[in-house]
């Protein structure tokens, strides 16, 4: 299942007020809504909220109209601090 939602937003400056894409992504882990209108003189116009859910009809989708393959996801892989950039497991101990 996922969770979509779509935000409207009324730009200040009579429409002239911009935000760099760079600007939202770079703070993406903590955004906050209130405090990202308040910064650039916007106000909630309107919101839209859905869920999804995978069924057959996207893998026919993807074979029949798009023509490729559709995508397998499976559990995130994690991030091992123990295993080097080569994928070898690095030494336990070290001499430095």
């Amino acid at each position: 299942m996922h969770r979509y939602i779509f935000v409207a937003l009324l730009q200040g400056n009579d429409g002239a007020q911009t935000v760099q894409p760079e600007t939202v992504l770079a703070n993406l882990d903590n955004f906050s809504l209130r405090q990202f209108t308040s910064e650039h003189n916007m106000a909630v116009a309107g919101m839209s909220f859905f869920r999804s859910e995978w069924n057959k009809s996207v893998d026919t989708f993807y074979t029949e109209v798009l023509g490729a393959k559709p995508p397998r996801y499976g559990v995130p892989l994690t991030f091992d601090y123990n295993v080097g950039k080569d994928g070898n497991r690095l030494p336990k101990y070290e001499n430095i």
